[in-house]
């Protein structure tokens, strides 16, 4: 098979950069050590890695009784990556090197109405403050407050902000910036944001539930996230909760902020926010209902752990993790020992940033190191007989 010996040229190259990077820099007896290969294939590859403007010399690290040892770290301006959150409100970005250091931020207050001029808009804010030509950016993932069909690009779900509804995002923004361009739901992102801040950092599978004035979820597994056919993945929403009274109830409607507010008064009290606390009166319908949400995602993808967020996701799970895990218990009949921990993640203002980053850092990373130390115009895992 022609073209074997390039193919395994950019496979090690691509190896020996995500030693490098996971690590911050590394010696040459280090990456021997990672990559299994001799120390003059290490110095072969180092060479070549230099050459191609891929990795730099970093700090000497002492090497004990001998001398000093030389070091080398990927060198962060190869390219760069813009994470976007597009808000009701305003749009946010942040710029990252390669590295993964943010080296810019912007925000403007936008209409709701163009959206791809207005996050073009922010990226180019972006790459100004960091003194950067549009070239300079690799790839860029913008969240939204809308589930995205995968197939399609388009934006559904997104009431409070219908200039974005039944709209491929990516395309037209991919078309403004000319890189491509993921857009991802905001929950999605706060999920990932988790693992990133270290609130799920050694968790192989999570579901993340978030109740606010809406209601959202996401589900990840090996730190990737699970989207589904239609992008729809770990979404709860729909699902019928049976009331007390007989009737059933869609669970968005049955943990909003009307429905929560209006079982706190049923039971004399002042706030929503009340019915969450441990000793209220209304805390088993709250916890029940919590739990019918989560009866399905458990049913069938029995993750590790349950984040709840939000305003009232949060200290629901803060005051009712047990009360939640037993009425979930009794729904699927099982052992509540059998069941993920619950736990509270108070989500920052930042997360569908971070969460962003995440991805946008990981896809500009493949694009800048696609070849290896080949040219861009090389192709050498396209096999050819």
């Amino acid at each position: 098979m022609t073209g074997s010996p390039n193919r395994l040229r950019v496979l090690n190259d691509r190896s020996a950069l995500a030693f490098i990077l996971d690590a911050g820099a590394v010696t040459r007896a280090e990456l021997g050590a990672l990559t299994g290969l001799s120390k003059p294939g290490v110095a072969e590859l180092l060479s070549r890695l230099e050459t191609a403007g891929l990795v730099e010399k970093a700090e000497m690290r002492p090497g004990g009784p001998g001398p000093a040892k030389q070091t080398w770290r990927v060198r962060a301006d190869v390219g760069y990556a813009a994470a976007v959150d597009v808000t009701l409100e305003r749009v946010r970005g942040r710029l990252h090197a390669l590295d993964g250091a943010a080296v810019a931020e912007a925000e403007i207050a936008w209409s709701g109405a163009d959206v791809p001029g207005s996050i073009g808009e922010v990226v180019a804010a972006l790459l100004q403050d960091a003194g950067l030509e549009p070239d300079a950016l690799l790839g860029a993932v913008v969240g939204v407050p809308g589930a995205v069909d995968p197939r399609t690009g388009a934006v559904r779900g997104a009431p409070e902000l219908p200039a974005l509804a039944g709209y491929d995002v990516a395309a037209a923004l991919e078309a403004e910036l000319g890189v491509g361009v993921q857009v991802v739901n905001d929950v999605n992102l706060m999920a990932l944001a988790a693992i990133a801040d270290g609130a799920a950092a050694e968790t192989r599978s999570l579901a993340f539930v978030w109740i606010d004035e809406g209601l959202g979820g996401a589900i990840v597994r090996d730190g990737e996230l699970v989207t589904g056919f239609t992008g729809g993945a770990g979404e709860v929403d729909l699902l019928p909760v049976a009331m007390p009274e007989g009737a059933s109830m869609r669970l968005a409607d049955a943990l909003s902020p009307a429905a929560l507010a209006d079982l706190a008064a049923g039971a004399g009290l002042p706030t929503a926010e009340a019915a969450l606390d441990a000793d209220s009166p209304v805390a088993a319908e709250v916890a029940r209902r919590i739990a019918a949400g989560l009866a399905a995602i458990v049913a069938v993808l029995d993750p590790e752990l349950v984040l709840l967020g939000g305003r009232y996701g949060a200290p629901a799970a803060d005051r009712l993790a047990d009360a939640i895990r037993s009425a979930l218990a009794e729904l699927l009949e099982t052992d509540p020992a059998a069941l993920p921990s619950v736990r509270p993640y108070p989500v920052g203002p930042d997360a569908a940033l971070t969460g962003a980053g995440r991805i946008a850092l990981a896809e500009a990373r493949r694009t800048a190191f696609a070849t290896g130390s080949l040219p861009a115009s090389a192709d050498p895992l396209r096999s050819s007989s």
